[in-house]
């Protein structure tokens, strides 16, 4: 495990502000790890994962019981974490997440992680607007490599990175798990299991795509094409669709 220049982002965010942090970004980026991590912080937290039927199960059950199970209505002293994981997935998450920060904004800090669906379905609608701060997590850079210290300035003095983690970085990327492993053979089937994770469910559930196949093979063509024009054209001469079909 590595730290995190967003552990200390997370920690400003919930020193000077009340509203919800949304965690987005890719998957396997990292941000469920790093609200495990920072949760550490509080003297008083909990996690919860929609994909956990106990969980589920009392998060159905509603906020106010909840909030006694986990007995955030008798602290007053200091503010209880809460982090909520993939519940994108609950249909009416919105209204649930408006109803428990208003009932208890001044007893909590509240984290929400999700996947790309949680970064496109919270822009379909304001009911959530005013209560909440989104923060993009993004794979390890060369930056963040060389220093995790949080500073309000975007631009700092260059400092050197070492000739390993640059090697790391250029061959591996900077997704966590790859990064610190370091293996070739896992880093290959970690690609593999992504890219499939990602036309699977992601695309498919956010897009509606029936074609995965056709799919896939658009991704492929992209992926040898980077850094080139794209030709929808092109492109849809060899998958088999119209042109208009790759743009969309």
């Amino acid at each position: 495990m590595i730290n995190r220049l967003y552990e200390a982002i997370i920690l400003d965010h919930f020193h000077h502000n009340n509203q919800m942090l949304f965690l987005v970004g890719p998957r396997q980026v990292g941000k469920t790890t790093i609200a495990k991590k920072i949760s550490k912080k509080w003297d008083n937290y909990t996690y919860m994962n929609w994909d956990d039927m106990d969980d589920r199960a009392l998060i159905l059950s509603g906020q106010q019981r909840l909030a006694e199970a986990k007995k955030i209505s008798t602290l007053k002293s200091h503010k209880f974490l809460i982090i909520f994981d993939e519940i994108h997935k609950y249909p009416e998450w919105k209204n649930y997440l408006k109803g428990f920060y208003d009932k208890y904004k001044d007893l909590t800090d509240i984290i929400v992680t999700g996947s790309a669906q949680l970064d496109t379905m919270q822009k379909g609608g304001d009911s959530l607007m005013g209560r909440y701060f989104n923060l993009r997590i993004h794979p390890l850079s060369v930056a963040e490599c060389i220093d995790t210290n949080f500073t309000e300035s975007l631009i700092r003095p260059p400092k050197p990175l070492s000739t390993e983690k640059f090697a790391l970085l250029q061959q591996y990327g900077g997704f966590p798990d790859p990064f610190l492993k370091a293996k070739d053979r896992f880093h290959k089937q970690w690609s593999q299991t992504r890219e499939q994770q990602l036309l699977r469910e992601d695309v498919r559930d956010l897009s509606h795509v029936q074609e995965l196949s056709r799919l896939s093979m658009l991704t492929s063509l992209l992926r040898d094409h980077c850094g080139k024009l794209v030709n929808y054209t092109s492109f849809a001469g060899v998958i088999g669709v119209s042109s208009e079909t790759i743009k969309r």
